[in-house]
């Protein structure tokens, strides 16, 4: 079977109760299929930091999720979601 696995996986989100627990587990995922299981402990522990600070700093708690493979690992980047604004 020849599956295709992106390089990149995006998201948009609210940080909940238990969000961290479900963004380790489509980390670890990723990183099963790219191959780079050794890669995970570190990248979780990093995701979960971030979830932190988001908690801590961004009021309605929403963010983005932006993970890439990259040749020598992988980067992981988070961006606060601001709310649109109508206009009127």
């Amino acid at each position: 079977m020849n599956e295709y696995i992106p390089a990149q996986y995006a998201m948009r989100l609210t940080v909940g109760e238990h969000a961290p627990r479900h963004i380790r587990r489509i980390v670890r995922s990723f990183l099963a299929e790219w191959r780079m299981p050794e890669l995970s402990d570190a990248v979780e522990l990093g995701v979960t930091e971030l979830l932190a600070n988001v908690v801590r700093h961004v009021p309605d708690r929403r963010c983005a999720l932006l993970l890439l493979r990259q040749p020598a690992g992988v980067r992981v980047e988070w961006f606060e979601c601001v709310a649109e604004s109508v206009l009127t």
